[in-house]
């Protein structure tokens, strides 16, 4: 019996977005032939999405573009059927059709023809007559009749011929639903009322949170089934579900979505509204939805920002493409149709990384991560983690001088804030954690919480965990099982220290495997003149000094080390004030380090990730790099000697090809992203027992090498942005 042909989604795609808004009108097949082509000869992409309905002021949602009975279609498109019509012209060109069906965005007129429909707030209001979307529209609920308009619709679209849906929504936004049918159904479900308002000492408000998650995972459940009852080959997938801690505030939980759609997907754009931009946020947001190698995509933008009709500059688009597509995600990038006019150029400039890998498509295939350091994003930790240590909620303040005045005033954080203290710390910690490790050129592999089981972890060499602090006790037998047959751990500040509902635990074994005794408190925050002082230099430290000062992270515990652990840090005596001589040493430690079976633990009682996330203080990148190498007992089998602004993955294809992907963020290092430093001689290293041939894919040239006791030895002699070298 032959084999079952693979979805088309399982191979590598890159996908197209050309937005009219709600400027649709009949185009003619010479000009639908010239989109087509240049969907694949100039933006490189083998799918698109097209609007099947409308996704702009104010509220169009119920509006359609294509030919159907059963929904207004857009007057301007007359006799035309915008995705029948462009489907076959699509199809000559190797571009697969996908339909972006808006569900979060509608009117206030259709929402009035529709009484029940609307996502309610606790106190009856509708949430978009409150918080109007985009300054204009409502919402529907999930749980309401809607559903079934939703469904019938996505039953519409798949008629037409596409291969699948994109859905723009929908969203349970912020303090919502409270309509008739959210009502009713918790109610059934957990025989208790809906709780009034956040609570999250109520097991009631957390029953609430898994209601609305659970209540989007039916939803796109069941969205799946209507696409595949007219098109069984189709996919679907949801915007959003970031690794962001947070997201349960929208419901949106990329971790419990996963298995209810075909492919995870979310934004990572250049947004100016800060003016700040995370640099590694497109690698890391595709290895978060792509981990284990589920199939993921990530969605970069040709705007710059809301201005939809400006393009952003040329090397912010190739960044984010490069990055995701180093990551081994699926690009995405979308176009307004009218910037094309003027900026046709700075798109089609843009997209050069897909260009590479559609030149090179054999080595963007059937490939799979093969780093050996799994770092943990709790689904559980970014949902319930609320710290009980009273401590945490008290600001340091900045410790920003400025005209001579030190912001130093320490101010209590309201009670309501402090589960967005938690959030923002946890966020702070996963950014932090991933760009020590990247800039330290050592490549993860992102866990979920169902990955850590002793199968999957038996696979790495070390388990990385960024203050990852909600862990069940079956993950906590996992990891001591996996450290004890020889693995390594990091952890910092209180990872693991509650259950996977934050609920406290003393865990005697989880405190032995972190090399501690007990937990006796937590120093109040400090951002000034509080230091962690070296008091032995022993390996990993060897190359500092002793009673060498480092900056303490803001938050640290206070505990007790177990007597056989290695104890290379104290913490000084707080001080409380800048401009003070350091008053000597605590007896509490700063790091741990500890033997556990046959593999090693490094513990950090301070928010070590965290602290290098806000802060980004290079002696804290350096503290984590050195323990991380030191539990994988030095033995790490790839060696990048470049600059840490190279951000390094290695991939396998199959059991004979290493695939080393070099992404050159080095540049303006902040926004905006206007050039790239050329960076030359990059020195690599990687274990291998046999080494045929090396070849640089932007190059096009085989590289020397140098092939000793197990080791493959080479230079590459030139990285200008992206680059893969492919060792066979």
């Amino acid at each position: 019996m032959p084999n079952k042909p693979k979805p088309w989604w399982t191979r590598p795609f890159r996908t197209a977005r050309r937005d009219f808004v709600s400027e649709h009108k009949p185009r003619s097949a010479p000009d639908l032939e010239a989109f087509a082509r240049e969907v694949k000869e100039g933006l490189h992409a083998n799918t698109e999405w097209v609007m099947a309905n409308l996704g702009c002021s104010p509220g169009l949602a119920h509006i359609v573009t294509f030919d159907t009975d059963k929904f207004e279609k857009l007057a301007s498109l007359g006799d035309s059927d915008l995705l029948r019509d462009y489907i076959p012209h699509a199809k000559r060109h190797g571009v697969r059709v996908l339909a972006y069906i808006n569900l979060h965005w509608f009117s206030y007129d259709f929402a009035a023809e529709h009484p029940g429909w609307e996502q309610l707030l606790a106190d009856g209001e509708p949430y978009g007559r409150r918080n109007p979307l985009y300054g204009n529209g409502t919402t529907m609920c999930i749980n309401s009749p809607w559903r079934e308009w939703a469904f019938d619709l996505i039953r519409e679209a798949a008629k037409t011929g596409i291969a699948g849906a994109f859905l723009d929504g929908p969203v349970v936004f912020p303090g919502a639903c409270y309509c008739d049918s959210c009502r009713a159904l918790f109610q059934r479900q957990t025989g208790s009322d809906a709780p009034p308002e956040e609570d999250w000492r109520s097991e009631v408000w957390k029953d609430w949170i898994e209601f609305r998650e659970e209540s989007m995972a039916r939803f796109l459940r069941e969205a799946r089934t209507a696409l595949r009852s007219v098109n069984p080959l189709g996919a679907i997938y949801l915007n959003g579900g970031s690794y962001h801690a947070g997201a349960w505030r929208v419901a949106r939980d990329i971790q419990k979505l996963a298995d209810c759609q075909d492919i995870n997907g979310a934004e990572a754009f250049f947004h100016p509204s800060s003016g700040r931009h995370y640099l590694l946020a497109s690698a890391l947001l595709g290895k978060y939805l792509g981990a284990r190698n589920r199939v993921s995509q990530v969605y970069t933008h040709h705007a710059l920002g809301s201005w939809h009709y400006v393009p952003l500059p040329v090397n912010e688009m190739k960044l984010a493409l490069a990055q995701t597509l180093a990551a081994g995600s699926n690009t995405w990038f979308a176009v307004w149709d009218r910037s094309m006019a003027h900026s046709r150029e700075e798109a089609l400039a843009g997209v050069e990384p897909n260009a590479f890998a559609e030149r090179n498509s054999a080595y963007f295939t059937d490939t799979k991560c093969a780093a050996r350091i799994g770092m943990l994003i709790g689904s559980a930790a970014n949902r319930w983690y609320l710290s009980q240590r009273k401590e945490l909620y008290v600001s340091p303040g900045s410790a920003e001088e400025r005209d001579l005045i030190a912001d130093l005033a320490p101010t209590a954080a309201d009670a309501q804030h402090r589960k967005e203290v938690c959030d923002g710390l946890l966020n702070a910690a996963t950014t932090g954690l991933f760009s020590a490790l990247a800039r330290s050129h050592l490549p993860v592999e992102v866990l979920w919480d169902a990955d850590v089981t002793p199968d999957i972890l038996s696979q790495y060499d070390a388990l990385v965990l960024a203050n990852v602090a909600c862990l069940s006790a079956a993950q906590k037998r996992a990891i001591r099982d996996f450290v004890a047959a020889g693995g390594g751990l990091y952890a910092d500040f209180e990872s693991g220290m509650y259950d996977e509902r934050s609920n406290k635990t003393d865990d005697a074994a989880w405190l032995e495997l972190l090399g501690l005794k007990s937990p006796e408190g937590m120093f109040a925050p400090s951002r000034s003149e509080d230091y962690l002082a070296i008091v032995n230099n022993a390996p990993p430290f060897e190359s500092y000094v002793v009673e060498q000062l480092l900056p303490r992270p803001v938050h640290i515990l206070q505990v007790r080390a177990r007597g056989d652990a290695f104890v290379p840090a104290l913490v000084t005596v707080p001080l409380g004030k800048p401009y003070m001589a350091p008053q000597g040493n605590t007896d509490y430690p700063g790091l741990v380090l500890s033997a556990f079976g046959k593999g090693r633990v490094a513990y950090s009682p301070g928010a070590l990730s965290s602290v290098f996330g806000e802060l980004g203080m290079l002696q804290h990148q350096e503290l984590i790099a050195r323990m991380v190498r030191w539990v994988m007992k030095d033995a790490h089998p790839l060696r990048v000697r470049a600059p840490q602004s190279v951000y390094v993955e290695w991939r396998k294809k199959g059991r004979a090809t290493d695939l080393i992907h070099l992404v050159n963020n080095s540049g303006d290092m902040h926004r905006p992203v206007g050039e790239f430093i050329p960076v030359r001689g990059i020195a690599i290293e990687l274990a291998r027992r046999k080494v045929s041939r090396v070849r640089s894919l932007r190059l096009e040239k085989d590289l020397r090498h140098t092939f000793h006791d197990g080791t493959v030895r080479f230079t590459l002699p030139l990285l200008e942005q992206y680059d893969v070298v492919v060792i066979e």
